[in-house]
């Protein structure tokens, strides 16, 4: 009653004031605001416009839904303005409420955008983030990891150049069948580092340290055991070794002597591989890197004095090699394994038993057959090479020595695979987000193949297209130059295949890895084979290293495309 009687009362007061003067408008007001006042209640929720005139100004107020009608009135009375209500039209009302509505829907679908849309960005923001920190993780990685594949070609470098320096031409003529030999027994075997890499990281994924640290004592143990193998394979047959080399009989005795000496470092160099393969599994490649550079530095000191002052020749270089790799196995164990056990992980010593052996033997022979197929392709071309004359054999050992050192740049990709990508492939633990960084990380790896692939192009081209940095001989120079257009589908190949390959190691698909490397290999034989027979000349064999490279992509390539989409649909 008393709301209808306001109602009526405020509709009379707009239906008469258009035809009454000032005074009576204010009177009328003061009459209003004393019946809202005794009535003692604020009129709420109430949509309408509230005009206030007077002789000296003239001022539009909108009441809104939440204002209190008393204060208004009551300020106008003090500002001695006359009031007017003017109630809206019912078409009026229904276009606000429409408007209001409106607005309201408006501002739910954009709380609901809001609300679908920054989970999206937060995680697109952590991918990003992921990315630019694995990409650090894996640089941080990679350069010192490079050092510990070079290891045994910096040695034979540093003899190489001290002999030269400081000793006669013949010892440093029967230096170079001696470091094929040596490079081909310690990569052969590299298999155990790439072995040790991916049971220690495997383990770690799944937080067994104990599993690791039995795997590193049973790998030290095989690696200590093959390396005395190939030790006394080397003493007791240096000189059937030497004659499949094709050593001139005048270096035979140089060549004899630098082996028999440098061969007690062979199980030095087999373990020390191992410890460090352990390490580079915990994501420490600096502790390695460490070692290699405190074996170079013994080494050199070792052949200044012994080569040098004391005169030993070839001898005193291979005792310096023998000490400076014995040196290592000390500071590996005390800086890598018992310096900091808060941080990594302890070597569990025991002695391996029966079923060790037996798993350890499965798991290595696939990476066996893997590794000594890789061997023989790379041999095979380079025999072919030795097969023309002495300018075009020259020519190409020129180039051949700055793309081989090119090749091993991308290597530690392979490596950045088997440490980081195993705890994201998981099954039992692995995540939606674990998925899409295991992806990311997958991706940073194909961009730094990538990366490497042409930037290693570009200086092997360059080296290439200035050749008087590799030999002074002016007529071996056109004949350099003629290797460029095959440079860049090699070394681009280079870095994707170390990425596939490791990719099938922690897919733990080591049969098809090893089958798959000894079907390229076939094919590679097969194509020299044909190469030499036709007379195909010196293009043919780098002809061949492109087919080879290509052939590990294809080979390779669908395998690992249809193990990451079966990974993909496993964990949806």
């Amino acid at each position: 009653m008393e709301l209808q009687s306001k109602g009526r009362l405020r509709s009379r007061f707009v239906s008469q004031n258009a035809h009454q003067s000032p005074a009576q408008h204010l009177i009328r007001t003061f009459i209003v605001a004393l019946i809202l006042l005794s009535s003692r209640t604020s009129i709420k929720r109430t949509t309408s416009f509230l005009r206030i005139s007077s002789p000296y100004q003239k001022v539009e107020h909108v009441v809104s839904h939440s204002c209190d009608v008393q204060r208004i009135l009551t300020a106008s009375l003090y500002s001695r303005a006359a009031v007017t209500f003017q109630m809206p039209r019912r078409g009026e009302l229904v276009v606000r409420r429409q408007h209001l509505q409106g607005q309201q829907r408006r501002q739910q679908q954009q709380q609901q955008q809001q609300h679908t849309q920054v989970p999206e960005q937060k995680e697109e923001q952590h991918q990003k983030r992921f990315g630019i920190q694995i990409f650090k993780q894996m640089l941080c990685f990679s350069l010192p990891a490079l050092s510990i594949i070079l290891a045994d070609p910096l040695m034979s470098l540093v003899d190489a150049a001290s002999i030269g320096l400081y000793s006669t031409t013949v010892e440093l003529g029967a230096l170079g069948p001696c470091m094929v030999v040596f490079n081909f027994f310690t990569y052969l075997f590299f298999f155990l580092q790439i072995a040790t890499t991916l049971t220690v990281s495997k383990a770690l994924a799944a937080n067994n340290p104990k599993h690791a640290g039995e795997a590193i004592s049973t790998s030290s143990v095989v690696a200590l055991v093959l390396g005395l193998l190939v030790a006394l394979v080397i003493y007791t047959s240096v000189e059937p070794l030497l004659s499949y080399m094709g050593c001139v009989p005048e270096l035979v005795p140089y060549a004899i002597s630098y082996m028999k000496i440098r061969v007690f470092a062979q199980p030095a160099v087999l373990v020390s591989q191992v410890w460090q393969s352990g390490l580079l599994a915990q994501g420490d490649a600096a502790t390695p890197a460490q070692a290699i550079a405190l074996a170079c530095a013994v080494n050199v000191l070792g052949d200044l004095f012994l080569v040098r002052f004391a005169g030993w020749g070839i001898q005193g270089a291979a005792v310096a090699t023998v000490v400076a790799q014995l040196l290592q196995l000390p500071f590996l164990l005390w800086r890598g394994y018992y310096s900091h056990l808060k941080d990594k992980i302890r070597i569990q010593w025991h002695v391996p038993s029966r079923p060790e052996l037996k798993s350890f033997v499965a798991s290595f022979g696939p990476l066996f057959c893997f590794q000594a197929s890789l061997n023989i392709c790379w041999t095979a071309i380079q025999s072919l090479s030795t097969t023309f004359s002495a300018n075009t054999a020259a020519a190409h050992q020129a180039a051949w020595s700055i793309f081989a050192l090119l090749t091993f740049v991308p290597f530690p990709l392979q490596q950045c695979v088997q440490v980081f990508l195993p705890k994201y492939l998981n099954s039992e633990s692995c995540s939606h987000p674990l998925q899409r960084r295991g992806t990311k990380v997958v991706q940073v790896l194909l961009a730094m193949g990538t990366t490497l692939g042409i930037s290693t192009s570009v200086l092997c081209i360059l080296a290439l297209y200035n050749p008087f940095f590799l030999t002074n001989d002016v007529i071996l120079w056109p004949i350099i130059k003629s290797f460029s257009p095959f440079v860049p589908g090699a070394l681009l190949c280079t870095g994707f295949a170390a990425i596939l390959d490791g990719i099938l190691m922690v897919m733990n698909d080591l049969s098809y890895l090893a089958k798959g490397q000894c079907v390229v290999m076939i094919v590679l034989l097969l194509y020299l084979q044909c190469a030499a027979k036709g007379g195909w000349g010196i293009l043919s064999v780098w002809v061949g290293l492109n087919i080879f490279q290509f052939s590990r992509l294809l080979v390779m390539g669908p395998k690992v495309s249809l193990h990451m989409r079966s990974w993909a649909k496993s964990q949806h």
